[in-house]
């Protein structure tokens, strides 16, 4: 079976592949069929076949992506000294992520100690990734990605609606969410009351309030109106928490480390609880409001040059002979043209609802291959019924 899985990675770095990413991180589970719940199939492998695999990227000068276990600091530091070179190619390894998590104030300090500690003493090529804008969630009753850290939040999750509205009514499931929720020990979601704020309920008198509030107005403690209103409304309550890179400080600090790569984004997963897809436009904001975080420049080149020459793909860059892949922004509509996160019903999805961001005047003008893409008239005629782009492969070799 190794022998048939480093085949596999080979033929792909052959191919032209970036590289290979692996998922170590426990919330990420099975949804369905007779392993539903369980962990995904990397997080069962011992950490001799993760190497096994990641040497033969290493070998063909390639990439690691992995997202780490965030509740075990032995995950983090396996994956830190895949990267190292002492007597040995270094191995370019990029993990998700590093961030200023609300619950645990020292992880976005370690990370960056951590990430400068292996490229300069053990000669690594690590890179942290890193969210450019506070990481704002969306929750749909108990649908969250952030309630897979903890048993009850998973088996919540994996229900159907009514399904659900029973657990939340069950005293023995009710016992278990709430030692859950209030156990000690290392977490990366805050599990903080007054930082949920509710904003969509069929009560309305609810909307604007955090749980803090609405239990304190029960006389209850907030668990216990969660569950309730978990019982009651199911998903027709949503509201939304903030779990890291609240504070400009920190988080600029991160954005300009050169042991991290802005640009982390979980919207593709997660499109009705996240909305990132402006990622770069928010970290170009933050430097044209707050010149001290770094130049113009440099925060263009973090994002375009740097992370190709990272990865080994021709772009990023403009010269002569190169592909003519071009954005031209506004930078005095950049300053107040990012909106906040919009509910968009997609006639494209059913009528289904995704949240996305707008930025309407930011961007002027969009060049794919010297073809123009988007105008300040929107999207040329021909965009999605033309090809557009190009297969970006490795060009690293060795």
């Amino acid at each position: 079976e190794m022998q048939a899985m480093r085949d596999m990675v080979q033929e792909a770095m052959d191919a032209g592949y970036l590289g290979l990413s692996i998922d170590l991180l426990p919330w990420h589970r099975i949804e369905k069929g007779e392993f539903q719940g369980e962990p995904v199939p990397s997080q069962h492998a011992h950490i001799s076949e993760h190497r096994a695999l990641a040497n033969i990227a290493r070998q063909a000068g390639r990439v690691l992506q992995a997202t780490p276990n965030g509740l075990d600091k032995k995950s983090v530091f396996r994956l830190m000294f895949m990267s190292a070179g002492w007597l040995r190619k270094a191995l370019r390894v990029t993990v998700v992520s590093a961030m200023d998590v609300v619950g645990n104030r020292l992880i976005w300090l370690m990370a960056m100690l951590g990430a400068a500690v292996i490229n300069t003493l053990f000669l690594g090529k690590y890179r942290w990734q890193c969210l450019t804008t506070p990481f704002l969630n969306f929750a749909d009753g108990a649908n969250t990605p952030i309630f897979e850290e903890f048993a009850t939040g998973v088996e919540a999750i994996s229900a159907e609606e009514e399904d659900r509205k029973k657990l939340f009514a069950d005293s023995g499931f009710r016992k278990r969410f709430r030692d859950d929720w209030y156990r000690r020990g290392p977490k990366l979601f805050h599990h903080m009351w007054d930082k949920m704020t509710v904003v969509k309920s069929p009560e309305p008198s609810q909307v604007g309030k955090n749980f803090q509030e609405l239990g304190a107005a029960a006389g209850q403690d907030p668990v216990e109106v969660f569950m309730d209103l978990m019982a009651k409304h199911g998903s027709d309550l949503r509201w939304k928490t903030v779990v890291g890179n609240d504070r400009d400080g920190p988080r600029h600090k991160l954005l300009k480390n050169p042991g991290i790569i802005p640009g982390f984004n979980d919207s593709g997963a997660h499109n009705q609880q996240m909305a990132f897809q402006d990622g770069t436009l928010q970290l170009l904001q933050q430097v044209v409001l707050n010149p001290h975080i770094m130049t113009i420049e440099h925060a263009i080149y973090r994002q375009t040059g740097e992370v190709a020459e990272y990865l080994g793909v021709d772009a990023g860059t403009i010269r002569v002979g190169d592909h003519a892949d071009l954005v031209v922004i506004d930078p005095e509509k950049l300053k107040t043209g990012l909106s906040e996160p919009i509910e968009h019903y997609d006639d494209d999805f059913g009528g289904s609802m995704r949240l996305v961001r707008r930025s309407d005047g930011v961007v002027k003008f969009v060049a794919v291959g010297g073809k123009a893409a988007m105008d300040e008239n929107g999207f040329v005629d021909s965009f999605g019924k033309e090809r557009f782009g190009r297969l970006l492969r490795a060009q690293r070799k060795g």
